[in-house]
């Protein structure tokens, strides 16, 4: 009992590393990337395998090298962040890995639930929440802080007990991802399935995240594209239910509430910022505003290749422009910062040997382009759910091992 406890508790700082709130709002003292480190050290036995250690060393020394190079352009809040996402999920899966995607469902789907509740009750009698609550104000807004459900200030949206709803929409995705092209490890009834899927979905809709729409359509379009995985005709025909569903509600939406719309409001507006080209500007979408990390970004790499740390990416965008216009989009700005050499340590890090083995394959080409989608979004290059594709497809591998070498001692004692 104390060990399905113990990874429960390993498992929830799996998730409130992607940028819970209560997390979130300390990164820059580094406690609690800190705390996390120890957490993981501690339910590791201070043993990490030779080859993980070793990698991890590497890409440490990279970076080290980096910010030296560049004159402390890149802080030691990347290594920290990195330690802390990557250790905390080695400790969360070796814990129990035949049981890690079980009970991150079950945990993530538990959270969904609250925030669906909490976003309802902030929807129809917001002064619930503003009397039981705790109001704060930090570097990334004001909340309502409820600590596993926060309510983020001037945003109807949907953010779970993460700072921002494109993070809850980060884990939500790639939960969803792995129940859907991992059945075989999570192992779950049919009707399980479904209630869960239909959670996570619908707390999907409600962060109203463009990157989660996209990332969404992304995880449908492949699940129902012809191939070896293994898929219930009720998954599937749920999965089509809810496209058709969400279709038609946002056709009408679009309909009834124009200009005012989901679609015209958190889709159009930000693709038409995109279009804004002024260097002086009052107000940029967030569109814009990737759109613009990735112009610039590029032109720093071409320049440093080799990484020009944050410093030199800072001091080069307000040559350019009269205020800060960039945001987001970490897939280009980290090529920028960090340099081609770490760039492609890190790719190899959440990759690893998950893209090189032929099973699975559209699941693989799903996890590439939900990648992009995201680290285009957002302003992390390595969440913690990244990195578990490959440890799931290891746990896949050994237990299909373990079934045929059992299976053929069977025979044997049979015959």
């Amino acid at each position: 009992m104390w060990k399905k406890i113990e990874q429960y508790i390993y498992i929830f700082a799996f998730i409130a590393a992607h940028g819970a709130l209560f997390y979130a709002k300390g990164v820059m003292t580094y406690i609690p990337q800190i705390l996390i480190i120890l957490i993981s050290l501690i339910g590791l036995k201070f043993k990490i395998e030779k080859r993980y250690f070793t990698f991890f060393i590497v890409l440490v020394s990279s970076i080290t090298l980096t910010a030296i190079l560049c004159h402390g352009g890149i802080g030691p809040k990347l290594i920290f962040d990195l330690a802390s996402c990557y250790l905390i999920t080695l400790c969360a899966i070796k814990s129990n890995n035949r049981m890690f995607l079980a009970r991150l469902v079950n945990l993530i789907v538990f959270f969904a639930l609250i925030s669906l509740l909490g976003f309802a009750i902030w929807t129809i009698a917001p002064s619930i929440i503003t009397r039981w609550f705790h109001y704060e104000s930090n570097i990334y807004g004001g909340y309502y802080n409820g600590i596993i459900y926060v309510v983020k200030l001037l945003e109807n949206r949907n953010v779970g007990m993460f700072y921002e709803p494109g993070v809850y929409g980060t884990v939500l995705l790639m939960t969803l991802f792995y129940m859907i092209f991992f059945q075989d490890c999570l192992k779950f009834s049919r009707k399980k399935m479904c209630v869960s899927i239909s959670i996570i979905v619908s707390a999907i809709i409600t962060t109203m995240s463009v990157m989660t729409y996209i990332g969404l359509a992304v995880i449908v379009i492949f699940a129902l594209l012809p191939s070896r995985l293994y898929m219930s005709s009720k998954i599937k025909k749920l999965i089509i239910i809810f496209s058709i569903v969400i279709t038609v509600g946002l056709i009408r939406d679009n309909i009834v509430h124009s200009p005012n719309s989901i679609w015209e409001t958190y889709v159009i507006d930000k693709v038409e910022g995109i279009n804004n080209s002024e260097n002086t500007v009052d107000h940029v979408t967030s569109g814009g505003a990737r759109f613009r990390t990735a112009e610039i970004s590029w032109e720093l790499f071409l320049k440093y290749p080799l990484g020009c740390g944050y410093d030199i990416f800072s001091q080069y965008e307000h040559s350019l422009y009269d205020v800060s216009v960039t945001g987001g989009n970490i897939l280009f700005k980290h090529l920028a910062t960090a340099g081609i050499v770490n760039y492609g340590l890190t790719l190899y890090m959440v990759f690893g040997h998950y893209l090189v083995k032929r099973e699975r394959r559209i699941s693989k080409i799903a996890f590439i382009v939900l990648f992009i989608n995201i680290t285009i979004a957002q302003s992390q290059m390595w969440y913690p759910l990244f990195f578990v594709a490959k440890y799931l497809e290891d746990i896949h591998e050994k237990e299909n091992i373990l079934q045929k070498y059992s299976g053929v001692y069977d025979r044997k004692i049979n015959s």
